[in-house]
């Protein structure tokens, strides 16, 4: 897990001992510095894990190489440039991991019958489905209603 770690001190551990790198979890990182030792090191990206990566910086290293983009990690992605991408690249969208991904209500929005009601249930936004939507296609995801009853008694509640 010490390749996941965005502290300076660690990164600079990490570029001079590279037997400790994991290079799956350094691609994940969100340290700026870690994406920059990732660009001197491109055989070693997991470019599954760098297109779910939501730093600028890791969102700049994969437009400059496009053709390695994994879309069912970038559709995870919370980056706000990602979700223009995807916005862009609709059919290259994995709605399973766009569904749980709280940075994409517009695209959801915009595709009900692509969403997966399982996955919406994690997604902290699912507010954000008109709740006729949501209890209209309630039979397709047990846990919807009620986590999303939860969620709306807990919000009623607070607010009271």
């Amino acid at each position: 897990l010490l390749s996941l770690n965005s502290n300076e001190r660690i990164i600079k551990f990490l570029k001079q001992n590279h037997n400790k790198i994991d290079w799956y979890l350094l691609s994940l990182n969100t340290n700026d510095e870690a994406i920059k030792f990732l660009r001197e090191n491109p055989e070693k990206i997991s470019w599954y894990d760098l297109s779910a990566n939501s730093n600028d910086e890791a969102f700049k290293l994969l437009m400059e190489n496009r053709s390695k983009i994994n879309w069912e990690a970038l559709s995870g992605n919370t980056n706000e440039n990602a979700i223009k991408l995807l916005e862009k690249n609709e059919n290259k969208i994995d709605f399973f991991e766009l569904s749980s991904n709280n940075s994409a209500m517009r695209l959801l929005r915009k595709n009900i019958n692509k969403i997966d009601w399982d996955e919406i249930s994690n997604n902290n936004n699912l507010y954000e489905i008109p709740e006729e939507i949501l209890f209209e296609n309630s039979n397709k995801s047990p846990d919807l209603i009620s986590g999303f009853n939860l969620e709306y008694n807990i919000l009623f509640f607070i607010d009271a």
